[in-house]
């Protein structure tokens, strides 16, 4: 099996969808980043852009699925619901 195979079994499991949050631990206290967009590139392990949530839709970045679900990195909130404080590219 190669680990192309490995990381898809991983992300059926860990599945992602735009308007999911995570929370981040940084060096000032947390912060909250929305879902986007997941990234499937072939022969790639799946990405998703995330919208740091509150920022205005100014911070944003592409990270592996995986580091996602890797409970040293991001920890998982309740999605957000649609319209509720959604990240929105400013005006």
């Amino acid at each position: 099996m190669s680990i192309f195979n490995l990381v898809k079994t991983y992300f059926r499991r860990h599945s992602v969808s735009p308007m999911d949050r995570f929370e981040k631990a940084e060096k000032n206290g947390t912060s909250v980043w929305v879902v986007d967009e997941v990234i499937n590139v072939p022969d790639m392990p799946p990405h998703v852009r995330l919208i740091r949530q509150w920022s205005g839709a100014t911070e944003f970045r592409t990270v592996a699925v995986a580091a996602l679900f890797d409970e040293t990195i991001y920890r998982p909130l309740p999605p957000l619901l649609s319209g509720e404080d959604a990240p929105r590219e400013q005006n």
